[in-house]
């Protein structure tokens, strides 16, 4: 038995030191992806991802855009790294309030 880490809700991203901007996310289990979005959308503005333990795989069917990161303790803040084939940089997003 393994205890799910809980990321539903909203986020604020930065990217590259930029903020991105404000997204809410959706989870089932392990699966995590835009709330706007269903489960089985795979449009251009919809994204999905993986949790595994401390750490999260978000893709985008946008080119190859990959976001890799490490979810803190607390659950509220993700830190990490992207890449989009030869183009790579950093990235967090920090949870909002309910």
């Amino acid at each position: 038995m393994m205890a799910m880490v809980d990321l539903e809700g909203g986020w604020r991203i930065t990217v590259d030191g930029l903020e991105v901007g404000d997204f809410a996310a959706a989870q089932s289990g392990r699966f995590i992806r835009w709330a706007e979005c269903a489960p089985s959308d795979t449009s251009d503005e919809c994204s999905s991802g993986l949790l595994f333990r401390k750490e999260a795989k978000l893709f985008s069917p946008i080119g190859a855009l990959q976001l890799d990161g490490t979810i803190a303790p607390a659950r509220d803040r993700i830190d990490g790294t992207w890449k989009n084939g030869d183009q790579s940089g950093m990235w967090y997003a920090v949870k909002l309030p309910p």
